[in-house]
């Protein structure tokens, strides 16, 4: 792993109130997003088309004419009073020092950040039945595009990717997550589409709509918190053991089983009583309980950027709690420092 590639999950949003998000216009999306960046932008929705598939067309009013004339078969528009757009949602990348814009472009192919979500708000309402208000943040990790939004007074986040390769793969994690919510681990459940699908390709387009967790990042300063984490962890060992599928094609050999292998402060959320969400289980592999458990105990405390070793107190009472729900071996007691020790010497910490 590398220091330039970690990651952060939990920044401050920025509420975008004005516009609902069902109001773009299609056409500005696609041919002319640039009118939409103004500060006065009255919409219209075009009326439901009665054919089955043809999903909910949307017109800006500068455009409406010239859509009439190049869709005379379609059914007129239907004039709503729609709020002015005062702002966009704030764009900015995960870890990386790319420019987010030149990165919107490339890899995703929008000129702006409202012509992402208006994509994303069709894709929802046609795919999810959801309707957007509000999108207060888009962020770019790699080929990911995630988007802050409310709907329906819900707060969730819509996660896209371009990256077809691991198409199969992100299936299959947040098939993962759903099982381990069902069994009583603190996740953020993926919201099924209409027709139940966890994750939908759409227009080459891997997407999946997950909700916003109330915590914060567990804060290993706290005692409580870190031997409630060494609890979690061990209990989702315990129920990752048992998941009936495969992931990505992986099978686990000998002593291998199914293992988070990024649980850490980023990924973890808590609400000062308890742990409210286990997040991230996109990097989910096969190795050994004990391996999981010595790059946790290391890396507990890692959030996003200038990483550091977790202190060797705060690393004995993860384990200690992790053991009073999960014993160990001495074989792998002996495993497990020998595992903290090699990642404390990958990160030039020992």
């Amino acid at each position: 792993m590398r220091v330039a590639a970690q990651r952060t999950k939990v920044a401050n949003l920025t509420r975008w109130p004005e516009v609902p998000v069902s109001h773009w216009p299609r056409s500005a999306w696609a041919q002319e997003p640039r009118h939409l960046s103004g500060v006065s932008a009255p919409f219209v929705r075009a009326a439901m088309i009665g054919q089955a598939g043809s999903g909910r067309a949307r017109r800006c009013l500068r455009c409406a004419d010239r859509f009439s004339r190049k869709e005379p078969d379609r059914a007129p528009p239907k004039v709503m009073d729609c709020k002015t757009m005062k702002a966009t949602p704030q764009l900015s990348m995960l870890w990386e020092s790319a420019d987010p814009e030149e990165a919107l472009s490339q890899r995703f192919g929008f000129a702006d950040a409202v012509s992402a979500v208006g994509w994303m708000g069709d894709a929802l309402w046609d795919t999810w039945a959801i309707t957007v208000d509000d999108c207060g943040r888009l962020v770019i990790s790699g080929g990911n595009l995630l988007a802050w939004i409310t709907a329906d007074d819900r707060c969730l986040i819509a996660k896209w990717s371009v990256a077809s390769k691991l198409f199969q793969r992100l299936a299959d994690t947040t098939t993962l997550t759903m099982w381990l919510h069902h069994r009583g681990i603190p996740v953020a459940a993926p919201i099924p589409a209409k027709d139940g699908r966890l994750r939908a390709e759409l227009d080459k387009v891997s997407l999946g709509v997950f909700p916003v967790i109330d915590g914060d990042l567990l804060d290993v300063r706290d005692l409580a918190q870190v031997t409630e984490a060494g609890r979690m962890l061990a209990t989702l060992h315990d129920a990752m053991a048992a998941y009936p599928h495969h992931i990505g094609g992986g099978s686990p050999d000998r002593h291998e089983q199914l293992v988070h292998n990024d649980f850490r402060s980023a990924n973890l959320l808590h609400n000062g009583t308890s742990i409210t969400a286990v997040l991230d289980f996109e990097d989910v592999t096969y190795r050994s309980r004990v391996s999981d458990l010595a790059k946790a105990t290391a890396l507990l405390g890692t959030r996003f950027h200038d990483w550091g070793p977790t202190s060797q107190f705060v690393r004995e009472a993860f384990v200690r709690a992790y053991c009073d729900q999960a014993p160990l071996t001495d074989a792998e007691q002996h495993q497990l420092q020998r595992g903290i020790e090699a990642i404390m010497k990958h990160f030039a910490w020992a």
